[in-house]
């Protein structure tokens, strides 16, 4: 999944259509138009499914990504078709194409081992698209884009994403791990991805910040101080999850030190 993201960034048919036979077979074929149309569009706002927010443990996170970039690729590509002339229902939608790319290679799958593989592959895709997630819950958490005066936001810059330049992590994940960049300019290939001080950074590589992930109450101990940090202290600047609004701004006060918080 991770090379058919990078591939799926690129301008070269070949490298998108191999982008899409990637992500076939963990049924998340929808990934490659709202990754691309939505979540590069809205990206650390609190309209993105895929940006998580302070607050928001990620097993609340993931059913809220999953729907909601599902539900959002297919108005992207109802609203793409219908500009286009095209129908909805038909061989030029890139949602259904995915989904009956999937279908084949299962159906051809149980053809050739046996039915008894089905729930074998539904296991794996389940785990594919949820470590997909997982990294989409690092890589923004509580960033938030500014509000221009007329109520647009800024442009994406580095500082809205979270950077790690952690070696190992990075050569196996091809610099994803610089995501800052990769936002920043997202048709820049990974081997060419850059550091950028003004990034806020991980204190550790993707491998050890999945896990912590999945422990809230350590993820929050660990990356709750640090986002106060980036937004010197003021949790009014961050993306606040709306149920633990209340509760974090009784925590932070406005005008508390980053130094009492950490």
């Amino acid at each position: 999944m991770n090379t058919a993201h990078e591939l799926g960034h690129k301008r070269e048919h070949l490298e998108r259509l191999l982008s899409r036979i990637a992500l076939a077979q963990s049924c998340y074929g929808h990934f490659y138009v709202e990754h691309n149309h939505g979540h590069h569009i809205r990206v650390a706002t609190a309209e993105d499914p895929a940006s998580s927010r302070m607050g928001e443990s990620f097993w609340g996170f993931l059913p809220r990504a999953v729907a909601g970039s599902l539900a959002s690729a297919w108005r992207l590509e109802v609203r793409r078709l219908r500009r286009r002339g095209h129908r909805v229902v038909g061989r030029h939608n890139d949602v259904l194409t995915s989904w009956l790319t999937s279908l084949t290679l299962f159906t051809a799958l149980a053809a050739a081992f046996g039915p008894p593989v089905l729930p074998f592959l539904a296991g794996q895709a389940v785990l594919g698209f949820s470590l997909l997630e997982s990294v989409n819950y690092l890589e923004h958490y509580g960033l938030l884009r500014e509000r221009r005066p007329d109520g647009r936001y800024v442009r994406v810059a580095p500082r809205h994403s979270w950077n790690s330049d952690h070696t190992v992590s990075n050569l196996f994940l091809f610099q994803l791990q610089r995501h800052s960049d990769h936002h920043a300019n997202p048709l820049r290939r990974y081997q060419t991805l850059r550091h950028f001080d003004e990034a806020p950074r991980l204190p550790s590589g993707y491998a050890t910040m999945i896990v912590l992930a999945w422990i809230p109450p350590l993820w929050r101990r660990v990356m709750d101080p640090k986002l106060l940090v980036h937004y010197g202290g003021d949790v009014t600047r961050a993306n606040l999850a709306p149920a633990a609004r209340a509760r974090l701004l009784r925590r932070y006060p406005a005008g508390a030190s980053t130094a009492s918080t950490a």
